[in-house]
């Protein structure tokens, strides 16, 4: 379609125009779904605002020619001052991301940042020392990005326009829920579109309670799981010693860590609390 300048304006009946190479267009539907990711073109141009905090910077690259790494290992841990992850995705290519800090934001970026991204896998923690993924093929960009948790100031929606996915709102990248969260949104908008002829904002009320809670959920989990793996220094280190030592004891206090494979509503009830992660970080646990 080959689309730009595209602008929504809200409405009962809202507007789209766009420009395309044979000229200005314009489109009036029933509903808009938003759905531009963390920029949130659609959300900033129908009003709607965000609350945003930020940890630490985030970076992923696909690579290929990986053949020393079993395809059905992956691997993430916290070494020096990168938090990594390792996740293969067969035929010898694998998504590979670091969380550093704000710090070092300029590190993977400009002439040679792939080098040096690739070099911060050069780990004691990796077999032989990660060579496996140093002496890896770039098979796409780098991508390089502020870890930016956005909780929205009211509803994720307007007359004639609702959001979904990161750009309804999201948690830190560390949790890797955006895809998982932008396919339940789709889900739940579609079923509310196909159930009944209303599409007010009033009629996706279930949808914008179930969000709100979910990703309260999840920036309350991403927050500690932040903490836990992308801090670093000595007082860091130990830290996760004393957690590591206090998960080994208490199977429970491993809640958070279940954010990434369930549903936040399938998580205990218990590791959303402030006693909980007070509990997890108490400096004589």
């Amino acid at each position: 379609m080959d689309a730009s300048k595209i602008n929504v304006v809200p409405g009962e009946r809202p507007v789209v125009t766009y420009r395309t190479p044979e000229g200005p267009a314009e489109l009036r539907p029933r509903i808009v779904i938003g759905a531009t990711g963390r920029g949130c073109t659609v959300g900033r141009q129908v009003g709607i605002t965000m609350r945003n905090s930020m940890h630490h910077w985030g970076g992923g690259m696909m690579v290929e020619d990986m053949a020393g790494w079993p395809p059905d290992v992956q691997a993430m841990g916290t070494e020096g001052d990168v938090m990594f992850m390792v996740f293969p995705q067969g035929y010898g290519r694998a998504r590979l991301y670091l969380n550093f800090p704000t710090v070092n934001k300029h590190r993977y970026r400009g002439p040679g940042a792939v080098e040096r991204f690739l070099a911060a896998f050069e780990l004691q923690c990796l077999p032989d020392r990660g060579k496996a993924v140093t002496e890896s093929t770039p098979a796409g960009p780098l991508s390089v990005w502020p870890s930016v948790s956005s909780v929205p100031e009211g509803p994720p929606l307007t007359e004639g326009v609702v959001l979904i996915g990161d750009e309804a709102g999201n948690a830190d990248t560390v949790l890797g829920t955006g895809l998982s969260c932008a396919m339940r949104d789709s889900r739940t908008v579609c079923d509310i579109l196909l159930d009944s002829s209303d599409w007010s904002p009033a009629a996706f009320t279930p949808y914008v309670s179930e969000r709100e809670s979910r990703l309260e959920r999840l920036a309350f989990g991403a927050s500690i799981i932040s903490r836990l793996h992308v801090e670093f220094g000595p007082a860091a280190v130990e830290r996760r010693r004393r957690v590591r030592r206090l998960m080994a004891r208490n199977f429970a206090a491993q809640v958070t860590g279940l954010l990434n494979m369930v549903a936040p509503e399938d998580v205990p009830e218990f590791g959303f609390s402030e006693f909980f992660a007070e509990r997890l970080f108490r400096e004589t646990a």
